[in-house]
């Protein structure tokens, strides 16, 4: 009796264990290859042997964007590595685009004598903005005054004379005016174009499918957000996670304007690994891969 009693608990515990079995979702080996809109930061980008290739044809080495592409890949690389003291940066065709050496920082600071002895007696010399009162010598000539009224109109002209008017730009430049883009992206854009309508073009122009919703800029698998962290940059970055949360995209980049701490940044950067973190310099990364035909998304970091 104890021995049917034995075989049958353990018929039914072994059911029990090929039940479970089957009911376990099966694991799927992990695909290499990369989804269509992600970024590949810097991964493609770290040196062997001290040497970095940029998949580019052979270009002129005094291009433009040739040129800030290379020199910012091979300063992160001696940044992350510091074992390095020299990074060469070369086209598909081995041509050398680039060779940076690490420097050192000098030991000691020069400073100026005045600062060393507070009793050192300043130079004397002819004043490099002028005298206000516009004495002869030793203001502009001929006695000229300016003003400036609060609309930005500045009035410049001699003494009982007739003034000349010309407006100063007020605020800061446009976003399309900061960085160099290429004309393709010019073509597509306002003069007056934001930080997120550069980036929109940016994509669109190197064949990324894209769809803006306010400062987002979505991609299929990616979502871009630009914010400002200059005013409580907690709760800023804060709304920008939960925003690239909604939008169900698998990863997303925070572009942000302003400073930010470095070990919040790293915080940040912690506790969501699939947020990219970076400053408005992606942009023009970005804006020279795309004028020298590379992926932008490649170059979201250097």
């Amino acid at each position: 009796m104890e021995t049917a009693t034995v075989t049958i608990i353990a018929a039914l515990a072994l059911l029990l264990v090929l039940a479970v079995a089957v009911t376990l979702p099966r694991r799927h080996p992990r695909r290499r290859a990369r989804d269509v809109g992600t970024p590949r930061a810097s991964a493609l980008l770290r040196p062997v042997d001290g040497r970095i290739t940029l998949e580019v044809p052979t270009h002129d080495v005094d291009d433009g964007a040739l040129r800030r592409l290379a020199t910012q890949v091979a300063e992160r690389a001696l940044e992350h590595d510091p074992g390095l003291t020299v990074v060469e940066v070369v086209d598909r065709d081995g041509h050398n685009v680039l060779r940076l050496h690490r420097t050192q920082r000098p030991r000691t600071i020069e400073l100026p004598e005045a600062l060393h002895e507070p009793h050192v007696r300043p130079r004397r010399g002819p004043s490099p903005v002028g005298d206000p009162s516009g004495g002869p010598g030793r203001g502009p000539s001929g006695g000229h005054r300016r003003s400036v009224a609060a609309d930005g109109r500045s009035s410049i002209g001699a003494d009982g004379g007739d003034t000349a008017t010309h407006v100063r730009p007020l605020g800061p430049r446009p976003a399309a005016q900061r960085f160099e883009l290429p004309a393709t992206v010019r073509a597509v854009i306002p003069p007056d174009a934001d930080h997120v309508s550069v980036l929109e073009a940016l994509l669109a122009v190197a064949g990324h499918p894209t769809e803006r919703d306010g400062d987002l800029v979505l991609l299929p698998n990616l979502a871009f957000i630009v914010v400002h962290v200059r005013d409580e940059p907690e709760l800023a970055l804060s709304r920008a996670y939960l925003r690239l949360g909604k939008t169900g995209r698998a990863h997303g980049v925070v572009i942000r304007q302003g400073y930010l701490d470095p070990t919040l940044l790293a915080r940040r950067a912690h506790s969501a690994p699939r947020v990219i973190h970076t400053d408005t310099r992606a942009l023009q990364r970005m804006a020279d891969a795309v004028a020298l035909g590379l992926n932008p998304l490649d170059f979201i970091q250097p």
